[in-house]
């Protein structure tokens, strides 16, 4: 993710519990490296041990980052993904934490009036109202399925299996 307000590439390692910073500039040979920090008390609310070992043996694990223009906040996506072939079916699940300019990390069930927009290209946080978009939601875009999931319940919405050869959302600042 290229982030406008600190000017600079930044991307989540480690498991999504750091993130590597590069100013072109400034870190041409060594990377800004931050370490997430996750509060002492009840960090993950509401996750059973038996959720939480479930999400662990995800076979797909993907964190993305995304920067919202509008509201001047970080957010670190998790998408945990479980495949059951035999079935032909698939279980998302996505965990998502708001990351101040320190580094400290809070799990969030709640985005406001904002929606993540997840494809194989860069994560684009936006508006919802602006865009005829639900609020609070992930829309989550990929070969064989397109669906709206809402954070405060990991519930998949419009969920229409299809055959997309180019499972990308594109910004509008690039399509002008």
């Amino acid at each position: 993710m290229y982030s406008k307000r600190d000017g600079m590439f930044s991307m989540p390692a480690s498991r999504g519990h750091y993130i590597g910073s590069w100013d072109l500039g400034r870190h041409i040979k060594e990377p800004k490296i931050q370490m997430l920090r996750l509060p002492d008390e009840d960090p993950i609310p509401e996750m059973t041990e038996k959720k939480w070992q479930r999400l662990e043996s995800c076979c797909t694990k993907q964190h993305y980052l995304v920067e919202s223009l509008h509201t001047d906040e970080t957010f670190m996506v998790k998408w945990y993904t479980e495949s059951h072939p035999i079935t032909n079916n698939l279980w998302d699940h996505f965990l998502v934490l708001k990351i101040d300019k320190e580094g400290n990390a809070v799990y969030t069930k709640d985005i406001g009036h904002l929606c993540i927009l997840l494809s194989k290209s860069e994560a684009i946080c936006i508006p919802s109202k602006s865009n005829s978009k639900v609020k609070n939601s992930v829309y989550m875009l990929k070969e064989h399925e397109f669906a709206i999931v809402m954070i405060s319940t990991n519930q998949k919405f419009g969920r229409t299996p299809f055959a997309c050869s180019l499972p990308y959302y594109i910004p509008k600042r690039l399509l002008i």
